[in-house]
């Protein structure tokens, strides 16, 4: 019964350099420079290599559930200033800035983070 090797998704040092920038907010531009190579090898890494895309997008979601996490705190604490608020007589400043905060959505970010899954998806799409 014949083997098929599995590929490695492992990122490189200068990879895994450049996912940290990326992921600190620098541009691609920027990323490329830091790292000294093209700024399309670090495009082609974004949105062309399944290792650097699923880690590109845990990083994102690991940002996206620890914010998420802190909002949903400050709401528990919007909802009970907004509950103490009821009986107040004025104070709408409080008010409007607290109901802000209970209305605020942050979408979850989507995006692959299986490396395997990504590049099935990939090898389909390039058809």
């Amino acid at each position: 019964m014949a083997r098929y090797a599995t590929p490695s998704y492992d990122l490189t040092p200068q990879q895994q350099q450049a996912l940290d920038l990326l992921l600190a907010g620098k541009t691609v531009t920027e990323t490329a420079a830091a790292v000294d190579v093209a700024r399309e090898t670090v495009s082609r890494w974004k949105h062309k290599e399944p290792g650097f895309v699923a880690a590109y997008n845990q990083g994102l979601l690991s940002a996206w559930e620890t914010s998420h996490k802190r909002l949903l705190d400050a709401r528990t604490k919007a909802i009970d200033k907004l509950a103490g608020l009821l009986d107040e007589e004025d104070p709408q400043t409080v008010l409007k800035a607290a109901a802000a905060l209970v209305k605020l959505d942050v979408p979850r970010p989507e995006g692959g983070t299986s490396p395997n899954a990504l590049a099935r998806l990939m090898a389909l799409s390039d058809f």
